[in-house]
């Protein structure tokens, strides 16, 4: 992963030395999608042209395709030495790890070097082994120039030696474009302060906190008190109290299935039938007698 700008020593330059820190990063991470891509594509032909190659060949790249983390990969390679599987395996553990070990780099400086030196070696494996996978060989070469300069203490002579060694190596690279914009960065010196302040950060987990709720650790207790209610606000008589009608407490006990036992039930309304004759009656009043 590439880390390629310098950032700046005063404090107003933390942000954007920040925003340097994951454009740089940007690059890195698209390589990353491309070369598992491509590996994908490869293993795949692979494994269609060598499933009828006998048992052992099928099983390990069986085992190979249900890998999913590095110790899963480095198990493989162990399984089945002198292999081809074993030797995409062994490919395929350096680049999880390089991964892990440069995040690790932000978090646990100490947990980021045992990964990426495991990665180192088994970059170095692959390329030692792989002269007749040359696919294999160009994803180990790039890979090992990208652990070079993750690893720079500001000195990049090596990872701008590796990139180059690539570059001669490997001109129609889906990697070529990315290759030489490295080296042209890194040869102009735009990095070299950057990576010597970051080789000396030494983050650990402890570093990073969790949000907290309350008052932060050793922090006194706040007293929380109220001032007391004046005399004459306190009313001599709460019956007297006018809380008006809603706010007026029930004076018997409720339930849950109904109001207070001893509150007054409304008014019952007259029947319909006894209303209607009243209305009768008193029109018959109204009409005028006969004479």
């Amino acid at each position: 992963m590439s880390l390629n700008d310098q950032p700046e020593q005063q404090d107003s330059d933390q942000g954007q030395t920040t925003v340097h820190v994951a454009e740089s990063l940007e690059g890195h991470i698209k390589a990353l999608i491309y070369g598992g891509a491509a590996v994908i594509v490869v293993v795949v032909g692979i494994i269609v042209a060598t499933s009828a190659g006998g048992g052992a060949s099928e099983a390990g790249w069986s085992k190979f395709a249900e890998a999913a983390s590095a110790s899963d990969f480095a198990n493989v390679a162990s399984d089945f030495p002198g292999t081809e599987v074993a030797i995409w395996a062994r490919l395929r553990e350096a680049e999880m790890q390089l991964g892990e070990g440069i995040q690790l780099q932000f978090t646990d400086r100490a947990a980021a070097n045992s990964q990426l030196k495991k990665a180192g070696e088994a970059f170095d494996s692959v390329i030692e082994k792989a002269s007749a996978l040359p696919k294999a060989q160009e994803r180990a070469m790039i890979g090992r120039a990208r652990l070079l300069e993750a690893t720079s203490d500001g000195d990049l002579s090596k990872a701008i030696e590796a990139y180059k060694g690539f570059s001669q190596r490997f001109q129609d690279s889906v990697w070529t474009d990315h290759v030489a914009a490295r080296i042209k960065s890194l040869e102009a010196g735009e990095a070299d302060e950057f990576y010597a302040w970051f080789s000396q950060q030494n983050p650990k987990p402890e570093d990073r906190q969790t949000p907290r709720d309350g008052l932060p650790a050793g922090h006194p207790e706040i007293p929380v008190s109220l001032p007391p209610i004046p005399d004459e606000l306190i009313p001599a008589d709460w019956s007297e109290v006018d809380l008006g009608a809603d706010a007026a407490p029930a004076t018997g006990d409720a339930t849950a299935d109904g109001p207070a036992t001893d509150a007054k039930p409304a008014a019952a309304e007259p029947p319909a039938a006894e209303d209607a004759a009243s209305k009768d009656a008193a029109a018959e009043s109204e009409k005028p007698k006969q004479e």
